[in-house]
């Protein structure tokens, strides 16, 4: 059994960010509640088919699987930040 901990660290990550509900991802991604739990646990790693469909949704693979963002996910960061801090003055 493989264990990976910050995998299922950053699957709930991603949901939390893009869903109401752990439900509400699941139901996106057309997996059970019981079958995620897996993963969100690090006791297995997600096959294909459930990367695939992460993809569709718009979480990036890459850090899914390394934790490190793109050099374009950064600069976007960093742009909403500045849109961010100037709609603050």
């Amino acid at each position: 059994m493989q264990k990976n901990p910050e995998i299922g660290e950053r699957i709930k990550e991603f949901a939390s960010a893009n869903y109401e509900s752990l439900s509400e991802f699941c139901k996106e991604m057309g997996i059970s509640l019981q079958a995620i739990y897996p993963y969100l646990r690090g006791e297995s790693l997600p096959g294909t088919k459930f990367l695939i469909q992460l993809q569709k949704l718009g979480c990036s693979i890459d850090w899914l699987l390394s934790g490190k963002k793109s050099d374009a996910e950064i600069m976007l960061e960093d742009i909403k930040k500045i849109i961010e801090g100037k709609s603050q003055e």
